[in-house]
């Protein structure tokens, strides 16, 4: 199996969101529903990609790569208003989520 090379334009800032499904919520349906809400992203200036994963213990893990801090908190607030990312976040725990950055060095 050949490994896959992503290329990402200058990231800045890396996004780390932990979370929590709601029990009423199937893994595979916080999937799509969260692959729903990549046209959402797309759309937001600085926002370059992200990568979600779900850890043995239920933990999901979201990895968004930004071009700066500014884009960064500026797309939080405007994929979190968005009315489309609803139905994503909906599935999620709400006590379950943080959310921390680190600026790439």
């Amino acid at each position: 199996m050949a490994l896959q090379t992503h290329t990402l334009e200058n990231p800045n800032v890396i996004e780390y969101v932990t979370f929590k499904q709601l029990n009423t919520a199937s893994s595979a349906e916080l999937m799509q529903k969260a692959v729903a809400t990549d046209a959402i992203l797309d759309e937001i200036d600085g926002y370059i990609k992200r990568y979600i994963s779900r850890q043995d213990n239920g933990t999901w893990v979201e990895v968004v790569f930004w071009r700066d801090m500014d884009a960064a908190k500026i797309g939080l607030d405007a994929f979190l208003a968005h009315p489309d990312s609803k139905p994503f976040l909906d599935l999620i725990a709400p006590d379950s989520v943080v959310i921390e950055y680190s600026q790439v060095i």
